[in-house]
């Protein structure tokens, strides 16, 4: 035989086998029709893991070969922990040996992620020439936490739908949607869009029609985001006519569709029509309890009893037309406890019903409020005087619990993670010890919260943590009858309370002084006295939540919602107060009408400039959102800065940058309305 013969043989088939290699963009029919139970509804962690991992096994069963099966069940397979992770590593490891190749290669490296990070990522370097999920896997990696590095995320984002443009895999899909930088947003959109519109299968559209929606955003200034919406609105009408409108999946891609266009009149009518002909589906128990909070505010605490009690009335009635169609439905059974609760004439039977069903989704992991449940619901059996017996064991339950709800740690987890994880702890153990107090009062014996207060006495760091151990250690020796005692800790706590701001209504700790001064037969020369030996602190010492930021804020160049470009030099001299914030943010709707008055206060000032980052990724919902609350403080669209600033962050956060632009305080989380604007404006007048 020729030797040129030969050498075309085995080009033939080197080339045969290199196509044998490479990996598809999309999974089979076949295959998504084999997962698709894995989107089925489950009650509860453990029994949703447990079902997603049997669906895993059937689907590996029923693909062995198949690299999208393995690597769609990889992520399933390593639930819910250690020892989970631990044995898909070591069957993946055998899958490996006994397939020799770079696909074998990527599955052990998905495998490895969050145990072993810094092995999977060599791994899927050397798969990613060949294998193209690699790269998905490393912009994964790169993203956020201790390897994040996003230029590198997105090079290989890039790199993935380079060879993939058609695909539709929603882990590709929301992996764009967060990284795309506005060119590859404008490179990828068009192509994207004509796949959306040529799959027939509307599920199997939907990844890449919500992400379509976010890019298009992105990819076009502000000024031209009428133009975005208008061409939404007209797809999530298209996508209403091939629908099954009592499918929750298909439902929800619509109604997403006309949120993101902002076109509230189609929202309102696809809503009705949600509510009518699929009363019991997930969608609409959402739009009803949608409804119900953006007609019924919830109550200030300035508000009168009578208009509180109407405010849990109407909500209790909206939750059960909720749970007679949809038994389960969450948000319902948090709305008709909370009502139930609340209202002083509610029945203990039913409260007791209904706080079982919230407990019964804590304990199941479907669930997760801080502070721990079990707490706060000790606190309204002992108000109420019922359910005594199991008060002391729900206090326990609540100890055992993490306002971070149990997650597995991961060698990806940054030094923010663990320095939350650690505030979890000490949050906890004061939230346990401050419940314990209320139950030793309940009971009359101090002795039974002794030992927790002085175990958050040691975990107490900030000034609002030592306030509140002050508050339980006077509330302690009333119990003790030591009123002396009492009165001195009682002052000190006041001492250590912020000095902006109206006072909290009621205020609790101001009437506990004045009611054990007042038992002790005080005068106001002793009353003067008292103020006046108090130790004054210092300013770090009386600012509440406001935490000194732990990184200096990188300059920025931010647009806002009318295309105007916005730089922090540009401040230079003036005082800046930024609100960060989201359209899907609770705490945030209900700050932004104070933070409106302030703007409205200070938008004159030379000295000072109010504006707000918003960090939606859908940056299309800002501006119907401003417009329906008829807001007009600035809103500079901020998502990918926040990001790289700070990857993990609460929100709503309050920032104070002073005159020479170093970020000087940050205030997490929307406490009470009370006072607010007046706390803010003394905040910033103390950094002047």
């Amino acid at each position: 035989m020729e030797e040129s013969h030969v050498l075309r043989i085995l080009l033939f088939f080197f080339a045969a086998a290199m196509m044998a290699q490479q990996v598809p963009c999309n999974r089979t029919p076949q295959l998504e029709a084999a997962l698709r139970p894995m989107t089925k509804a489950i009650q509860g962690a453990d029994a949703r893991n447990a079902h997603r991992r049997a669906v895993a096994e059937d689907v590996l069963k029923a693909f062995p070969d198949d690299f999208l099966a393995h690597w769609a069940v990889i992520p399933d397979l390593k639930r819910p922990g250690v020892e989970e992770r631990k044995a898909t590593i070591e069957r993946y490891e055998k899958y490996a040996a006994a397939h020799a190749g770079i696909q074998a290669q990527a599955l052990l490296a998905r495998a490895l992620v969050d145990q072993d990070t810094p092995r999977a990522i060599q791994l899927f370097e050397q798969s990613a020439a060949q294998n193209q999920w690699a790269h998905l896997g490393l912009a994964d990696i790169y993203w956020f936490g201790r390897f994040q590095d996003r230029n590198k995320s997105r090079a290989h984002l890039e790199a993935f739908f380079n060879t993939c443009p058609a695909t539709t895999s929603s882990e590709a899909m929301s992996r764009l949607a967060s990284g795309a930088t506005p060119e590859l947003a404008r490179k990828l959109t068009p192509g994207l869009r004509s796949l959306a519109q040529s799959t027939p299968d509307v599920l199997a559209a939907a990844p890449v029609w919500r992400t379509v929606w976010s890019l298009e955003f992105k990819s076009r200034p502000p000024q031209e985001h009428n133009d975005v919406r208008k061409a939404v609105s007209a797809d999530a009408a298209r996508l209403e006519k091939l629908i099954d409108i009592q499918n929750p999946a298909q439902a929800s891609l619509v109604l997403m569709g006309y949120q993101q266009a902002g076109d509230p009149m189609q929202e309102k009518r696809f809503g009705d029509r949600l509510l009518q002909e699929a009363p019991g589906s997930e969608v609409s128990a959402q739009v009803a309890m949608a409804r119900f909070r953006k007609e019924h505010p919830f109550p200030q605490s300035s508000d009168s009893a009578e208009k509180k009690k109407e405010y849990y009335r109407v909500s209790l009635a909206t939750a059960n037309r909720i749970l007679a169609a949809r038994p389960d439905d969450t948000g319902a059974l948090i709305t008709w406890y909370s009502a139930l609760a609340e209202m002083e004439d509610s029945d203990p039977a039913q409260l007791a019903q209904a706080a079982d069903a919230v407990l019964a989704l804590i304990r199941g992991g479907s669930l997760g409020m801080s502070p721990p449940f079990p707490l706060a619901l000790a606190r309204v059996f002992m108000k109420r005087k019922i359910q005594q017996e199991r008060i002391r064991e729900l206090i326990e339950e609540g100890r055992r619990q993490s306002p971070l709800m149990a997650r597995v740690p991961s060698d990806r987890d940054s030094e923010e993670v663990r320095k939350m994880e650690a505030q979890s702890e000490q949050f906890i153990k004061i939230a346990y010890a401050d419940a314990l107090v209320d139950y030793a009062e309940f009971q009359g014996e101090a002795s039974l919260a002794r030992a927790a207060v002085q175990t958050a006495e040691a975990a107490a760091e900030k000034p609002d943590e030592q306030l509140r151990v002050l508050t339980m250690k006077g509330k302690l020796a009333e119990i003790d009858k030591q009123p002396l005692d009492a009165l001195l800790l009682y002052r000190a706590a006041l001492d250590l309370r912020p000095k902006e701001g109206a006072k909290p209504k009621p205020d609790k700790l101001s009437d506990a002084y004045e009611r054990v001064f007042a038992a002790l037969g005080g005068s106001e020369v002793a009353r003067n006295l008292l103020a006046k030996g108090s130790r004054p602190k210092a300013e770090s010492s009386t600012d509440g939540r406001w935490e000194q930021p732990s990184k200096a804020m990188a300059p920025w160049q931010l647009m806002d919602l009318q295309g105007k470009t916005w730089k922090l030099a540009q401040f230079e001299g003036k005082t800046l107060l930024i609100n960060v914030w989201a359209t899907w943010c609770g705490p945030c709707r209900s700050e932004h009408p104070h933070f409106q008055k302030l703007y409205e206060k200070l938008k004159d000032r030379t000295d000072v400039q109010v504006l707000s980052f918003n960090v939606d990724e859908s940056i299309g919902k800002a501006e119907p959102y401003m417009k329906e609350g008829k807001y007009t403080f600035p809103v500079l669209l901020a998502g990918d800065y926040v990001q790289e600033l700070l990857p993990l962050i609460t929100i709503p956060q309050n920032w104070i940058v002073d005159a020479k632009s170093q970020w000087r305080w940050q205030q997490i989380g929307f406490g009470n309305a009370d006072g607010w604007e007046e706390m803010m404006t003394a905040k910033l007048a103390s950094v002047r």
